[in-house]
């Protein structure tokens, strides 16, 4: 039987979200500091997984669009381009969307440190102090998964700020 969507959910023995500095298809520095104090939502995936991220990423957004505090959820794009020749990077970079932020992952960073499924969108989310909330392997939607992952981020976004 072929698994479309899984979820992972983080126990308190998971990660937080790692420290990093890597640039963005704009060639921009993005850092973890620029996106503590609000929940975050990473989209990730590897070349073969690229096609499930707009479509996740639209059905979240949409998803979530009326909540009270939208604008406060963060979402990160990270695309896992280890392997991709330096002949080739610039031609890669000026092919991702220019509408959102989205994180050059040469050395695998992200990859590595949540373990991310090849040809499956990931999907990550933390809370707004950086805890590993849950992780989702997805391909086509899932309304179950999907009502999952809505609901673990507006718990995120609703939490008290201590």
């Amino acid at each position: 039987m072929l698994m479309l969507c899984s979820l992972n959910n983080a126990s308190s023995q998971d990660s937080t979200l790692i420290s990093f500095d890597l640039q963005d298809q704009f060639g921009n520095h993005q850092t973890k500091e620029k996106y503590l104090q609000s929940p975050v939502v990473v989209i990730g995936s590897d070349r073969a997984g690229s096609k499930y991220n707009e479509v996740w990423g639209a059905a979240l957004r949409n998803s979530l669009k009326d909540s009270a505090n939208y604008k406060a959820i963060k979402f990160l794009g990270v695309a896992d381009v280890r392997g991709v020749p330096a002949i080739f990077t610039k031609f890669v970079t000026h092919n991702f969307p220019k509408d959102r932020t989205i994180l050059m992952d040469w050395d695998g960073v992200f990859s590595t440190a949540y373990d991310l499924k090849p040809k499956y969108t990931n999907i990550l989310v933390f809370s707004s102090k950086g805890k590993l909330l849950g992780r989702y392997y997805c391909q086509e939607i899932d309304d179950n998964i999907l009502a999952k992952i809505e609901k673990q981020i507006l718990g995120a976004l609703n939490a008290p700020k201590k």
